[in-house]
């Protein structure tokens, strides 16, 4: 006798590849949300990491810029203590400079010559006298052309008669505007 196969293969073909497609399409969903979480859990530990650099970086800058403030301050009192050292040494070096000074006009100011003025501001000096006769006021200047403590570059004022209504008097009335040399300058 024949068989005659009744049963409705088809059909259960048709269930197993369903249910084999289903199977794989939940190990599929399975493997893809394990590589997802994975992807996830990765990138997230990266970024967090990279966070953590940054803001490393961002408290170590914020540290220098303290440091470097610090140094620029240090700097500043540091410039401001050697001015105030150079201030110090160039009144120090300066300091005998009005007594020698006038200790020089001394042996400058020839006889008949008499300062009436005599006024100094930093290294210039300005003097008025008067002057029996011009040859004293020409020997006076010849004078300070010798100093060795006058620049050469000194400014004779005027020199004027005394009384120009007297022609017997051969007083004159001179000024004079000169440069000290800064003892650098005479080293």
């Amino acid at each position: 006798m024949a068989n005659i196969n009744l049963r409705p293969w088809r059909q259960e073909r048709r269930d197993r590849l369903k249910k084999e497609f289903f199977n794989i399409l939940v190990l599929v969903l399975i493997v893809s949300g394990v590589i997802a979480s994975g992807w996830y859990f990765y990138t997230t530990k990266v970024l967090d990491n990279q966070i953590a650099r940054v803001q490393m970086i961002e408290k170590e800058n914020s540290r220098l810029i303290k440091i470097i403030s610090e140094i620029k301050e240090l700097n500043q009192k540091k410039a401001n203590l050697l001015r105030r050292m150079n201030t110090v040494a160039d009144l120090n070096s300066n300091r005998s400079q009005p007594v020698e000074v006038f200790q020089e006009f001394v042996t400058l100011v020839p006889k008949g010559v008499y300062l009436t003025e005599l006024s100094r501001k930093g290294d210039n000096i300005s003097l008025s006298g008067v002057a029996d006769r011009v040859s004293s006021v020409s020997d006076f200047y010849r004078s300070i052309e010798l100093s060795d403590s006058i620049k050469e570059d000194y400014v004779p004022g005027s020199v004027k008669n005394r009384n120009p209504g007297n022609p017997n008097d051969e007083s004159v009335v001179f000024s004079i505007k000169m440069k000290l040399k800064s003892n650098q300058e005479e080293q």
